[in-house]
């Protein structure tokens, strides 16, 4: 009997992983105007997504699948596309020049690898339940680490609260 629970509890664990749903806004095109692929799956390429006027398109990232975030765009229509992880980007909001610590794993316990004390654009390579993975550029030097979702903002024309 504890075989067959420990197996279903594995499948459980194993089948939550691949198909959970990050349900995370994001925005598309986070330091520079130039297009992004969209794919129809992994690897099936389908268009070249342009940006705003301004910025980006606010989406919503669903799915991580290998090298590809599956999104929705609801401003274009565009339901269960895919984008290469570091296409979609997020703010760092730092409106009062706190300490916002940049971790080295998805723990608050874990080894802080830098402090950040303005705000700045993120690159996004992973999402999990309370910590976003960043690729940051500060002062010309690349720093990759895990940030709270309660220091990030959404929306690259806004200010979040």
């Amino acid at each position: 009997m504890k075989k067959y629970t420990l197996a279903f509890f594995a499948i459980l664990f194993i089948g939550y992983n691949l198909f959970a749903q990050y349900n995370r806004e994001v925005f598309t095109h986070p330091l520079n105007l130039k297009p992004i692929s969209i794919y129809h799956t992994p690897y099936a390429y389908y268009m070249e997504l342009k940006s705003d006027n301004e910025g980006g398109w606010i989406a919503k990232v669903k799915h991580k699948s290998e090298n590809y975030f599956e999104i929705d765009i609801e401003e274009l229509n565009l339901y269960n596309v895919w984008v290469h992880l570091g296409d979609l980007g997020l703010i760092v909001q730092n409106n009062d020049s706190i300490a916002i610590p940049v971790y080295s794993n998805q723990d608050t316990n874990s080894t802080i690898n830098e402090y950040i004390y303005e705000s700045y654009i993120g690159l996004i390579y992973d999402i999990s339940d309370n910590f976003v993975f960043l690729q940051l550029i500060i002062d010309d030097k690349c720093l990759f680490g895990w940030v709270e979702n309660k220091y990030l903002c959404s929306n690259p024309y806004t200010t979040c609260n």
